[in-house]
Parts: structure tokens; sequence; C-alpha cells
């Protein structure tokens, strides 16, 4: 039997490189295995794709992310895309708020606009760190950081510019070799007059992704620790890959608000079968 599938740029911008982040959603009837949801994973070769599963009396979604290679914890931009394709085929009835079950506990999305969706996520500030992890400079091309510090997924680090973070061109091979770092955000100041409070990228290649194009759930993160860098508590966040993407950033307590925009650019059936 057949599934159907979406892909859905998230994070998109009105800028012409603003394409933001593609993900991949899979609307399944029951639950899935580990080993057939990586494997169609692999096939839609994504730096995400969702599964989702419709819990009874519409109580929401189970929801889980994976890359070609790995089942991760949390996914903004693949989290924005089920919300958008569950609001546009109006599979809940609530027309403006989903439910999502996840490793991550339970994230509440909410149709703000007919173009842009708020998802609240926990805040995962990072800790200072002393000494970098031995080779990550050389490994993203810097030579030296302004800031290092982690939280259980991330490192963060601040370079000096944003033209230093949208030039950056790490060596992957090296940088996977770097002990004790699964993935690496990098931060900078904007240009002057920029609309922008933050100019980020995100490297992954440990999770089987070199750079993920627009990166949401980094934010649980920057905006933290941006926070405590200038006293504010919203921002407007770019990524500067080279896709490029923008997420609006509300801290809220120990929550972050992520909103962002959607664009749909393709849905399917997928036959690649789930198992009986």
């Amino acid at each position: 039997m057949s599934i159907r599938f979406w892909r859905v740029n998230a994070f998109t911008h009105t800028d012409p490189r603003g394409r933001g982040n593609p993900a991949a959603v899979c609307l399944l009837k029951k639950p899935a295995t580990e080993m057939w949801m990586k494997a169609v994973s692999r096939e839609m070769n994504l730096s995400e794709t969702a599964f989702l599963v419709q819990r009874p009396q519409r109580d929401g979604f189970d929801l889980r992310w994976f890359t070609p290679t790995v089942e991760i914890d949390i996914c903004g931009h693949a989290t924005l895309a089920c919300a958008s394709v569950i609001f546009a085929e109006g599979m809940e009835d609530d027309t403006r708020r989903v439910r999502f079950h996840t490793r991550s506990g339970v994230l509440v999305c909410t149709q703000l606009t007919s173009r842009r969706i708020a998802m609240n996520f926990p805040i995962q500030p990072p800790r200072d760190i002393s000494q970098p992890p031995t080779g990550l400079a050389e490994a993203l091309g810097v030579e030296s950081f302004r800031y290092c510090g982690r939280n259980n997924l991330y490192h963060l680090v601040e370079v000096d510019s944003a033209a230093q973070v949208r030039s950056m061109q790490p060596d992957f091979v090296a940088l996977a070799r770097v002990k004790q770092v699964l993935a690496v955000c990098v931060v900078a100041a904007p240009e002057p007059e920029s609309p922008f409070h933050y100019v980020y990228r995100l490297f992954e290649p440990n999770l089987g992704v070199n750079e993920d194009p627009v990166c949401g759930s980094a934010n649980c993160c920057t905006a933290p620790y941006w926070h405590r860098r200038t006293g504010d508590t919203t921002f407007i966040a770019y990524d500067a890959s080279e896709r490029g993407g923008v997420v609006h950033v509300t801290l809220e307590g120990d929550r972050v608000l992520l909103a962002g925009e959607t664009q749909l650019i393709l849905q399917g059936e997928l036959l690649f079968e789930e198992e009986e």
C-alpha cells in the first residue's frame, strides 16, 4: 500500500537565496520499524525525513526524524514542514494548532498567519568550555574562537564576523574526526545595517549531513547565548548556508518560539512499502 509524502522547504525567505531547508514528510498509517525508516531516509537523501503517525481521537501526532544515517532527538525545519502539511491538509480538528509527541517531549506548533508557523521548543543553552576540542578550529579553517560552549547535541562557537561565517569551508573529513563533536554551530554578529540579529551555520558530518541548510533547532542553543551576550529576547536569525533561510526567534522562559515560512515543493506516493 502506498504512503503519502510531501517535500517542503522550511524557513524560506523572500530573498532569492532564501530557499530554505528541504524536508520530506511521510504520513504513516501505523508505526514503522527503525530499519525501514532509515532505508526511506536514505532514499530521500535530505538533511531530515520526518515520519508522522496520527494518534487516536486526533490527539496530535507521533513524530520521528531521521538523517540519511541516524535518528535524531529534535529537528526544527522538519517539524515546521510537518505542521505546514497538517494545516494545509486539514488533518486536525484544530486548524491552527497541532501537538507532536517526540523524543524531546510534546512540541506544539501554531499557525500565526497563512504563511508563518511558530514552534514551541525547549531551550538548550550552551555550557562554557575553557578549551575548545582539539582540532576543531583547524577543521573549520579559523585561528581561534571568540566563544566556545556546548549542550547535549551541539558545540557552539562564535567567530569574529558574519563574513567569516558566510565564507567558511570546513574540512569535513577532519571535522568528523574531532573527538566528542557531533555537530557544531558557528555564529557571529551581523554586518552593519543588517536586518538580522545574528548569522549562523550548522555543520554535522557525524550525523550524516555535512551542513544542515537551515537548522531551526540550533537556535535553541544560539538564542540563549545571544540573549546572554546582548540582553535581547527576540531575534531574527539568518542561516548563511548556500540555500539560506530565516528563523524568527523569541525566548519565553525555558522555552523558545521558532517561527518561519514554508513552501510545498512536491507531493506524491511513496511505493517503498511498510513491513507487515
